[in-house]
């Protein structure tokens, strides 16, 4: 069996490859891949972890190129997410049950058994951060999206193509009514959080320096609880 995970950002990936550091085996791509590439050896399971770097489009170079190269029986966009639903709180985990974007596209997406007592729900890709509550309070009013990313339709969009399936699987990690500032929304819409830039913000605007110890510790329990999913479901 041959799985892929698919994180933005290596925050999202770290307490999973932390946890399984000994099972990371030297891999020779036939093509080298356009992101940050690890395999592992888990049990009977090949599996990939690509670190896309955040947005649409990052995330459809590196599921694009998966497809060509991998073959996967499985592909899992993993990682953070913004809550839309005010009943979802900062490190709860959810598996989508279908992946729509602002122009209305839907793709398909699959429920895995193992994690059966997760929150489900209908996951929105949004091309831009979003980080204004009453935003968020609007999206959820029409919508009922549950949660908001910026790379699951490009990935489900690419497997649904190519008949793979794919599963969508993200912790929270700002609720709906946490805001965030236009600042930390410049900062965090990169590929990676620069910490140069990250220290010249604080030096421009020091007030940010509070909601930087607040995500940090979102973040943190964010990916240790996506890490579990993970987990569970490779068991």
């Amino acid at each position: 069996m041959k799985y892929a995970l698919l994180f933005a950002l290596e925050r999202e990936a770290a307490p999973f490859l932390r946890r399984h550091r000994a099972a990371i085996v030297e891999h020779g791509w036939p093509d080298p891949p356009p992101c940050e590439a690890k395999c592992l050896r888990r049990h009977a399971r090949s599996v990939t972890v690509l670190i896309t770097g955040v947005g649409f489009d990052r995330a459809r170079s590196a599921i694009e190129w998966l497809l060509v190269d991998q073959e996967p029986n499985l592909v899992v966009a993993a990682g953070f997410a913004g809550a839309l639903d005010p009943q979802l709180n900062v490190g709860d985990v959810v598996v989508a049950s279908e992946v729509v974007e602002t122009d209305g596209e839907r793709w398909r997406t699959v429920l895995p058994a193992e994690l059966g007592d997760r929150e489900c729900g209908r996951v929105l890709t949004a091309r831009q951060m979003i980080g204004a509550p009453a935003s968020k309070r609007r999206l959820h009013r029409a919508t009922r999206d549950i949660a908001v990313d910026m790379e699951s339709a490009a990935i489900a969009e690419a497997c649904q193509a190519g008949r793979i399936p794919c599963a969508v699987i993200r912790a929270i990690s700002d609720a709906a009514d946490t805001t965030l500032s236009p600042e930390m929304v410049r900062l965090l819409s990169g590929a990676k959080v620069s910490p140069v830039r990250a220290f010249a913000a604080v030096i421009r605007r020091p007030h940010i320096v509070g909601e930087f110890w607040r995500l940090a510790r979102a973040t943190r329990l964010a990916a240790e609880n996506l890490a579990d999913a993970l987990d569970a479901l490779m068991a």
